[in-house]
C-alpha cells in the first residue's frame, strides 16, 4: 500500500512550483527589458537630437547677403536662420526642423561669398555640408 503524504512527491510539487514561479518572474522581467531600454536610450536619444557646431554661429550679413571678407567659407556651406542652440551645449545646434530655416548653399560671387537671401544685417548659422547633412 502507497503511503500518500509521501514527502518526496509533495518536495516535488513545491519545487515545481517554486520553479514555475521563477520562470514566470524572469518571463515578466525579459518582457519589461524593452521597455526599459526603450526609456534608458530616450535620454541619449534627446541628447542625439543635436548636429556638429555650425561652422560660424551668428554672422550678420551684409549687403545683398554677403557673408563678411575675415570668414572663411566654402560654396558647399549652407546657410540657415533662426537656428536654436542645444541647451548645455552652445556648439551645437537642434536637429527639429521647426528650429531652423534654410536658406540654401553658400554663393560665390566672383571673391565674394553670400547667403541667397538679399536681406541686409540677419544673423545667420553657417553650416559646414556635413553638418547640414545631419539637419535633415
Amino acid at each position: 500500500m502507497q503511503d500518500q503524504s509521501n514527502s518526496f512527491g509533495t518536495d516535488q510539487t513545491e519545487m515545481a512550483e517554486k520553479a514555475s514561479g521563477r520562470r514566470r518572474l524572469v518571463r515578466g522581467a525579459m518582457a519589461l527589458a524593452p521597455l526599459v531600454l526603450t526609456l534608458r536610450s530616450g535620454g541619449a536619444l534627446a541628447a542625439a537630437s543635436c548636429t556638429g557646431a555650425a561652422k560660424y554661429l551668428s554672422v550678420t550679413l551684409e549687403g545683398g547677403g554677403k557673408i563678411p571678407g575675415s570668414l572663411t567659407v566654402k560654396s558647399t556651406d549652407v546657410c540657415y536662420t533662426k537656428v536654436t542652440v542645444c541647451e548645455g551645449n552652445t556648439e551645437k545646434l537642434s536637429t527639429d526642423p521647426t528650429s531652423y530655416t534654410r536658406l540654401g548653399a553658400v554663393q560665390q560671387n566672383g571673391i565674394n561669398y553670400s547667403c541667397d537671401n538679399g536681406t541686409i544685417n540677419q544673423a545667420v548659422a553657417i553650416l559646414s555640408s556635413q553638418s547640414a547633412g545631419s539637419l535633415v
